[in-house]
């Protein structure tokens, strides 16, 4: 004969049940003290403020600057002027030169003008019409043979494009002197 009272106990799954742990078991039926609490942090080792003891990551995770370390120092500065290697810029760190850089970190080479003109290639003497390295009667017949000039004119001292009475005092003004 068959009985019909047959009853089956449900079966005991042994977990965390609390649902904030970060272990939590929805299938447990039975607390086992195996929850682990849920501590937020960073969690990337390659980060800056990695948490060893986090085990939720927050999102807070910072890394340093490309070629820098956490601690904001170059991870390769080999001349030890605080610029690292790979962001190093050479050139003529010279104020006095004709290609000086402002931004050079490394030196590099420097040009300097001929003397008597600036980088550009302009005398320095601009009243030495005939570049001889002096100011003399030459150069007043030069401005003399130009006066009234309104277009190209070579003894054009001041700039204004004319050879007038203007450039003639400018040319007796520096008369005598040496153009170095």
């Amino acid at each position: 004969m068959v009985s019909s009272e047959f009853c089956l106990d449900s079966p005991s799954v042994p977990g965390c049940t609390d649902p904030t742990a970060v272990n939590y078991n929805p299938l447990a039926t039975e607390d086992d003290g195996s929850c682990i609490d849920s501590i937020s942090g960073c969690t990337n080792v390659a980060a800056c403020n990695y948490d060893a003891a986090a085990n939720v990551d927050d999102g807070s995770c910072t890394f340093p600057i490309q070629f820098y370390n956490c601690a904001g120092q170059c991870n390769l500065d080999s001349d030890g002027d605080d610029v690292c290697d790979q962001l190093e810029i050479e050139g003529c760190q010279d104020d006095t030169a004709c290609n000086y850089d402002a931004e050079a970190t490394d030196p590099g080479a420097c040009f300097y003008p001929d003397p008597g003109f600036n980088c550009d290639g302009t005398s320095l003497c601009i009243e030495d019409l005939n570049d001889n390295n002096a100011i003399e009667v030459g150069d007043v017949l030069l401005v003399l043979a130009d006066f009234g000039c309104t277009e190209n004119c070579s003894a054009d001292i001041t700039g204004d494009g004319f050879v007038t009475v203007d450039d003639v005092l400018a040319l007796l003004s520096a008369f005598g002197s040496e153009c170095l």
